[in-house]
């Protein structure tokens, strides 16, 4: 049998496990269904920010390009404080006569791609395809050299190809910073020698 304050110890555990202050906690998961299953609604995914990144980069280079035939370009502010969409930016450069369907599809491609090195056999475990075990020079040669494999597939016009191997080399990149103490450093801007 236990000491008699044993039952009194445990209970002051409890009682101080329930006061302590709730800190809501996010994270990013690869894809919707992770987070869907584990309840983590306010969480982000791979998906999420892959799509994100694509379609802040096209909005940027529609804004720094005249369109072909109009000669205009788009504004920023058509688009501050909304929620970036494929058919919107392509509506506002080429026109709503342009369907936007395609672009959706590869920016899926690259974001499914993105997504699948944590559950492919062959790169789920890997700890060079998502800086894990300290393998950070090791990873970032990977990188720099997927980053050659798929401007070589674009000049190769093997698109399929480079948006599969760009989602995987933006997978590993966001791993950078989840998995490493880069922002726990104090780092607030982005390592420019990684790619």
């Amino acid at each position: 049998m236990g000491h008699p304050l044993g039952c009194f110890g445990h209970l002051l555990w409890m009682l101080m496990l329930l006061h302590l202050p709730l800190r809501e906690v996010h994270g990013f998961f690869p894809n919707i269904w992770s987070r869907t299953i584990s309840f983590s609604w306010g969480s982000i995914t791979h998906q999420d920010m892959t799509e994100d990144a694509i379609l802040n980069i096209t909005l940027r280079l529609f804004m720094e390009t005249p369109h072909p035939t109009k000669g205009k370009h788009i504004q920023e502010e058509d688009f501050k404080g909304k929620t970036l969409l494929a058919d919107d930016i392509f509506a506002a450069f080429y026109g709503p006569e342009v369907s936007a369907k395609r672009f959706r599809a590869a920016i899926a491609e690259v974001a499914n791609a993105n997504a699948a090195m944590d559950f492919v056999n062959t790169t789920r475990d890997d700890p060079v395809f998502h800086f894990d075990s300290e393998l950070i020079h090791s990873t970032n040669a990977r990188l720099l050299q997927v980053r050659k494999e798929v401007l070589q597939a674009v000049r190769s016009e093997q698109y399929g190809i480079a948006r599969k191997m760009l989602g995987q080399l933006l997978h590993s990149l966001q791993d950078f910073y989840s998995h490493s103490n880069w922002v726990e450093l104090g780092n607030e801007e982005i390592h420019l020698d990684l790619v």
